[in-house]
């Protein structure tokens, strides 16, 4: 499984993560194994002073543990540093609490990538103040009921900051 995928399913709550995919997301975000100390395997960042402790139980991940790193990868703003599109994009806070209030009923980070891509409605708001330019975007998603997905982001930031995403009841199109 892919580490957008694996990082989707912890974003929706699912406890049960294999070890060895765990293993692969931590390394995705830029933490090398740093050592290994009986079953605790510890990793490091050169920007980064908190290491990431995991055991392997039985090939799974302790829930506290992915608890524990989603608070370090939020707590300084981390993401994927082999995703194509995400490479390109920082969530903020808010957007990362937002992808995890969705719990089984998750927002797809493929979703996110095709209304960045491929939107069926953008809109430009606060254009006179270029420093706070926000760029707001809606896909309606056939996997989802066909509601739309909103994904709002500043383009000015580097990298383009996502600011929020959701599903947009009052969306028209």
């Amino acid at each position: 499984m892919g580490n957008k995928k694996v990082l989707a399913k912890i974003l929706a709550g699912i406890k049960n993560v294999r070890f060895n995919e765990f293993d692969n997301l931590i390394k995705g975000f830029g933490f090398e194994l740093a050592r290994i100390n009986g079953s605790h395997h510890i990793y490091n960042r050169h920007d980064i002073p908190e290491l990431i402790n995991i055991q392997n139980r039985k090939g799974q991940v302790s829930p506290y543990q992915i608890k524990q790193f989603l608070a370090i990868i939020e707590k300084y703003n981390l993401s994927l540093e082999d995703e194509e599109l995400f490479l390109n994009y920082e969530f903020s806070k808010h957007a990362i609490q937002q992808l995890k209030s969705y719990g089984r009923n998750q927002i797809k980070l493929e979703w996110i990538e095709e209304t960045l891509k491929n939107p069926d409605k953008t809109i430009v708001l606060n254009s006179e103040n270029i420093s706070s330019a926000e760029t707001c975007c809606w896909k309606c998603i056939s996997e989802y009921g066909n509601r739309a997905l909103k994904v709002v982001y500043n383009q000015i930031k580097d990298p383009p900051l996502i600011i929020t995403v959701y599903f947009d009841r009052g969306y028209k199109k």
